[in-house]
This record gives structure tokens, C-alpha cells and sequence, in this order.
């Protein structure tokens, strides 16, 4: 084979003339570019390559957390839908227990407020019969003024008169 390939650098070199071998240098400098641009190339897309798979394991970190985040905060969201449940529940349990004792002591107020007027009243009653009594008793002891007269009368008599013995006289009669 190696015969063949010097046989046929010299037919090319009768037929191009020497300018062949000038091309094929140029062509083995263009290839060596080339591989050396290549494995450049290999190399940058290696290194971005790492750089997605590290992107790639952050972004699958970050999701990991994020979605432990949300499970954790999914929890914290029940409990404290738990917890504002209960309080909402002891607040009516509370709401109930002061209402009822509100309506106790309006309750209570209103039977001592009755008991209060009911005893007003039969202290008044008492007091009105009380006065009544009185009032007649006052009535029953004054003196008739028809009677009055007369008496004034009478001892207007006796004094306007000399005599002491008609008037001592008179009052015997009287007696």
C-alpha cells in the first residue's frame, strides 16, 4: 500500500507540479486547525455540559426543597386552620356561657325589681291605710262646727254677764 500512495504523490507531483505538496501542507495545517478548533469545541461543550448537569442538580435541589417548603407550609396551613377552628369554637362555647349568664342576671334583676315594687306597693297600701286611719281618727275627734259656735257662744254669755252666780248656774245646768 505504501507503494501505491508514493506512486501516486508522484503522479500528482507530475501533474500539479510542486504547488501539491505546498496544498497538502496547508491542507494538513487546515486539519490541524480544525482538530485543535474541535477539541476546543469538545472541551467548551464538556464544561457546559457539567455546567447543566450542576444547573440540573441545583434546579432538582432547589425543587426538593421547594416542594418540602410546600408540604411543610401545607401542614402549617391545616394546623392553623386547626387551631382558628378551635378558637373560633371556644369563642361560641364562651359567647353561649356569657350569654346565658347575661339572661341569668337580667333575670334575676328583673324578680328582684318585681319583688322590690311588690314590697313598694304593700308598704304603700300600708301606708295609705295608716293614713286613712288617721285621717279618720282626726275626723272623728274635731269638733262640730255647729257645736264650736254654740260653746263660743256660751262663754261669750258668760262673760259679757255681771252676775256670777247665773253663770255658775248655767254651767251646772249644763253639766
Amino acid at each position: 500500500m505504501e507503494n501505491q500512495n508514493d506512486e501516486i504523490g508522484r503522479i500528482r507531483q507530475i501533474l500539479f507540479g510542486h504547488n501539491v505538496s505546498e496544498i497538502e501542507k496547508r491542507i494538513e495545517g487546515f486539519e490541524q486547525q480544525m482538530q485543535n478548533a474541535l477539541d476546543n469545541l469538545e472541551s467548551r461543550i464538556a464544561k457546559i455540559v457539567e455546567s447543566i448537569a450542576a444547573a440540573q442538580k441545583q434546579i432538582d435541589e432547589l425543587k426538593a426543597g421547594l416542594d418540602d417548603s410546600n408540604y411543610q407550609m401545607g401542614l402549617q396551613h391545616k394546623a392553623l386552620n386547626q387551631s382558628i377552628a378551635d378558637v373560633g369554637e371556644r369563642l361560641n362555647e364562651e359567647t353561649g356561657k356569657v350569654r346565658k349568664s347575661i339572661n341569668d342576671t337580667a333575670n334575676d334583676l328583673r324578680s328582684e325589681h318585681a319583688r322590690s315594687v311588690e314590697s313598694q306597693v304593700a308598704a304603700l297600701s300600708q301606708l295609705r291605710e295608716q293614713i286613712n286611719a288617721r285621717l279618720s281618727l282626726l275626723q272623728s275627734s274635731k269638733v262640730d262646727r255647729t257645736a264650736m259656735a254654740l260653746l263660743l257662744n256660751e262663754l261669750a254669755l258668760q262673760l259679757g254677764s255681771p252676775d256670777k252666780a247665773s253663770s255658775d248656774q248655767m254651767t251646772s245646768d249644763n253639766d
